[in-house]
């Protein structure tokens, strides 16, 4: 074997130093068995060596510790090149380790990602070259090189390597460059496996999960995820963090009872954080499912802590939208993401879709939605998660544009019906909603709708072909201490938050608060039925306390006046009554009974109008209202009687009524108190009167026409014409109207004119009414009747001797010779009448 040549050491550094040979048949062969000590040269002199080997590498450290301070390649050609020492060497490998301790802690930055890539070129000298370049072109590294780098990292392997000795993975972290929270406790680790890729560190160490879940709680709960005593981790430091990542190609994150999800290729990540002192534990992986036969994947992030697990979850699909669950029409599902929430204690896995919605076709007027976020939430069945329900909300909407949004059915309903406060869901099979409600299969959604005014809260089912359906509930309804509608209702709660905030159905996660249970309807209310498909569109089975029905069954429906129902008293009226509830302050009620009462009739002008013989079928109307929180009853009537119509007009009942007979007695009482008006038709029409007491209808009149004289006010004229309407004649209207003190004159007058009488027959009225022989002469006088025609008429027709022809002529005041006229007509002149005349007409007598 030749022996080399001596060469210069010139050492000028303050410190002793050593110089190797070093030599390394590969890159994980040990820094330090790799070097061959060939002499040691004092702080600022120089010494001597010999080379074992015409081509090597020479390498120096600092004789108190083995940290490289010079490299050099060797060549024994030509002229021997001495060794120097210096500063600029020592800084070199000094940057060296910097360097790769700043790689391991930036390892996602920008020039340490360029770094990676040189190391991925398979040419050797292009390599070398290539990182000389790289360092040359940088700030704090340009008098790195190749050589001094990998030498630096074989030395730094070799240090990290030694640590597996101490279990410590913050002794570990801090040789690497890294930041160990102050006061944070160490983690034991071991089999310490130290390997270079892409150029820069790739550490890999083995912890005890048991060991760790007795410092780290949440490290148990992540242990029911692994299910491995040891992980092997592989350790990332960057500025923010520290992390240590395990991988695998599945996992089973438990959901609860016998179910797991299924992370495909996930990693498990610890992260230890420089500023805070704990441990974030999270598992990464990819989760895949099917959506109303849409397949989607994702990338699930789960950061776990002592009670459950925060997931952030990104879908992996490049449909901007969502399909919807088959049969339903009119909503779209956009801009949508998943949400998982996975719980330790107890076991739990809450899985869903959310995102954003919206309703209608681009051709219709979409519906203003203020919260547009909907909620998909799965339940795992053999690992796969399928939809269990979606859950949506709008915050109203009119029954129309429900039906026209969700079905292909129109409304025939004739009154508007709004919704307010909607919950939407869809499910494949009855589930237990958070907020408490039992969904039903299909699309439902629970609301509170307003029907008339009615408040009504319940579940509403939507069809394609047969519209909604429901069953909903109402509050009992109470007006005063007399009306009580109420039924079977089992009353509606919900379940809110401490704050009474209702739980939400669309949010995904499950907050763990402590929840309380509202009463939106209370039990003992209204039960309804409602289909849009076909009339009667409601029905309502309740029971009813009114006056004396207690507990009355009933079967109401409704139109636009309100709630409508019959009532049956038996034989107090003549039909059921018919009702109306119109709102909750209001009630009306229509019923016809039969009344046979004598009314006292008003007087008229002092003269009593008689007693009127009711007996008619009254339509009565009562009412119950509800004003400043104090209940008023009123009632109506009407009633025809002898073809006239009559109306009781609105008035109050002074006391509450408890029997329906109560009532009847109040309408009895107003007819006759208020006689006045409510007859005022019938006493205002003579004639009417005057038959209604010929008739026998009304009684406690002696005279007719003493009623029309001294009620009414009428004169002769207008009392005989009436008379004789209702049957009287002539003699009859005579002695009636002498009776009520007419005139000889107008009784005479109207008799001959009205009845069309000859002086004989109005003569003989008149006798016949008991009227004295000169009051008919004065009678028969008024007609324009002469004193012949009048003598005549009595002598002739009353059958009266000469003298009481001429007394009656001269009572009704004829001139004297006409009175000697009329007697003359009757052939009866003496001739003492004529001597009397012819010595009136002497002139000597005069």
């Amino acid at each position: 074997m030749t022996t080399l040549n001596s060469i210069s050491v010139t050492n000028k550094l303050s410190k002793e130093i050593i110089i190797y040979d070093a030599y390394y048949k590969n890159e994980k062969d040990n820094y330090k068995k790799g070097l061959t000590k060939l002499g040691v040269v004092a702080a600022n002199s120089t010494s001597h060596i010999t080379p074992l080997r015409s081509a090597t590498l020479f390498v120096a450290t600092l004789s108190d510790s083995d940290i490289p301070v010079y490299v050099k390649e060797w060549l024994a050609l030509g002229s021997i090149t001495p060794l120097i020492v210096t500063q600029q060497s020592q800084s070199a490998l000094a940057n060296s380790l910097d360097f790769i301790k700043f790689a391991a802690t930036h390892s996602t930055a920008n020039t340490i990602k360029q770094f990676n890539a040189l190391w991925k070129n398979e040419n050797s000298n292009d390599l070398i070259n290539s990182v000389n370049n790289y360092f040359k072109n940088t700030k704090h590294y340009r008098n790195c090189c190749f050589l001094s780098y990998n030498l630096a990292m074989r030395y730094h392997t070799y240090i990290l390597t030694k640590l597996d000795d101490s279990h410590s993975l913050k002794a570990l972290i801090e040789n690497m460059g890294g930041d160990w929270p102050v006061g944070f406790p160490d983690v034991q680790v071991s089999h310490v496996n130290v390997q270079t890729k892409n150029g820069t560190l790739d550490i890999w160490v083995k912890l005890d999960m048991n060991l760790l879940a007795q410092q780290l709680p949440a490290a148990s709960n992540l242990n029911t995820i692994t299910k491995e005593s040891s992980l092997l981790f592989n350790i990332d430091i960057n500025p923010m963090a520290i992390n240590l990542n395990s991988y695998f190609d599945t996992l089973s994150i438990p959901a609860g009872g016998r179910s797991t999800l299924e992370i495909k290729k996930p990693k498990v990540k610890l992260s230890i954080n420089p500023l805070f002192q704990f441990i974030v534990f999270e598992v990464i992986g990819d989760i895949f499912f099917n959506v109303f036969g849409q397949p989607l994947s994702a990338t699930v992030s789960m950061v776990i802590d002592n009670i459950e697990a925060n997931v952030a979850v990104n879908i992996k699909s490049p449909h901007q939208s969502l399909l919807t669950p088959p049969g339903i029409k009119g909503l779209h599902l956009d801009e949508f993401g998943m949400e998982i929430g996975v719980f330790f204690k107890p076991t739990g896995l809450d899985l869903g879709i959310s995102g954003r919605f919206h309703l209608g076709e681009s051709n219709t007027k979409l519906t203003d939605i203020k919260d547009n976020q909907f909620g998909l939430v799965f339940s795992i069945v053999e690992e796969v998660p399928e939809p269990a329900y979606l859950s949506y909300y709008l915050s109203q909407i009119s029954l129309e544009e429900l039906l026209i949004l969700f079905t292909n059915t129109r409304s025939n309903i004739p009154f508007p019906i709004s919704f307010k406060n909607l919950s939407f869901y869809w499910s494949q099979e009855p589930i237990a909603l958070p907020d408490g409600t039992l969904s039903h299969i299909g699309l439902s959604f629970s609301s509170a709708a307003d029907i008339l005014g009615f408040k009504y809260y319940g579940q509403f089912n939507l069809d394609l072909n047969r519209g909604i359906e429901a069953n909903i509930q109402a509050e009992p309804i109470l007006l005063g201490n007399i009306f009580h509608l109420y039924g079977d209702g089992k009353g509606v709660n919900i379940r809110v938050d401490g704050q009474g905030n209702p739980i939400k159905n669309n949010q995904l996660k499950s907050d763990k608060v402590v929840c309380k249970t509202k009463n939106l309807v209370p039990s003992g209310g209204l039960v309804m039925t409602m289909s849009t498909s076909s009339s009667p569109y409601f029905h309502i089975k309740a029971k009813l306390s009114f006056l004396e029905l207690i507990d009355y069954e009933i079967d109401a429906t409704i139109d636009h006046r309100g709630i409508n129902f019959e009532l049956d008293f038996s034989s107090l009226i003549k039909n059921k009554m018919s009702c109306v509830l119109n709102s909750y302050r209001h009630f009306h009620s229509q019923f016809t009974y039969g009344i046979d009462s004598v009314i006292p009739l008003p007087n008229l002008c002092s003269f009593h109008m008689g007693h009127l013989h009711l007996k008619a079928d009254v339509n009565a109307t009562l009412i119950l209202n509800i004003q400043n929180n104090q209940l008023i009853v009123s009632a109506s009537a009407e009633f025809t009687f002898q073809n006239m119509d009559f109306t009781v007009p609105v008035f109050e009942l002074k006391s509450t009524p408890h029997e329906l007979s109560d009532i009847i007695k109040a309408f009895e009482q107003k007819i006759i108190s208020d006689a006045k008006s409510i007859f005022e038709k019938l006493l205002n029409n003579a004639s009417q009167w005057a038959h209604w007491v010929e008739a026998g209808l009304i009684d406690s009149v002696s005279n007719i026409a003493c009623g029309l004289k001294s009620g009414y006010q009428f004169s002769a004229k207008l009392t005989t014409p009436i008379l004789k309407d209702i049957g009287y004649n002539a003699s009859k209207t005579a002695k009636a109207m002498i009776n009520a003190s007419y005139s000889i004159d107008s009784i005479s007058s109207s008799l001959s004119q009205d009845y069309n009488l000859t002086n004989s027959q109005l003569a003989n009225s008149l006798n016949d009414a008991g009227v004295e022989i000169n009051s008919i002469a004065e009678g028969l006088k008024s007609t324009g009747a002469s004193a012949s025609q009048v003598a005549s008429t009595l002598k002739n027709t009353l059958k009266l001797n000469n003298n009481t022809v001429k007394a009656a002529l001269q009572s009704a005041q004829y001139p004297i010779n006409e009175v000697n006229q009329g007697l003359k007509s009757i052939g009866d002149v003496t001739k003492k009448v004529e001597n009397e005349v012819l010595h009136h007409l002497n002139p000597f007598h005069w």
